[in-house]
């Protein structure tokens, strides 16, 4: 059980790794004005997720119009 433990924690270790050095990148790339990852990234997502980031699509009907 420990091992599944020491595993899964591990596990969750590397991808928080993984997700700050792409929160680092998306600050560089914003930096220098270059939003082409961000926006194939970003195109990846589901548009509930998108949503879900922007309150004020949320709590209205806009989404509908997509």
């Amino acid at each position: 059980m420990l091992g599944g433990i020491f595993l899964m924690e591990k596990t969750m270790n590397k991808h928080q790794k993984l997700i700050d050095a792409v929160i680092e990148q998306i600050k560089t790339d914003v930096r220098v004005k270059d939003m082409t990852a961000i926006e194939e990234l970003l195109c990846e997502l589901p548009i509930e997720k998108l949503i879900g980031f922007l309150p004020e699509w949320r709590d209205t009907n806009e989404h509908t119009k997509i």
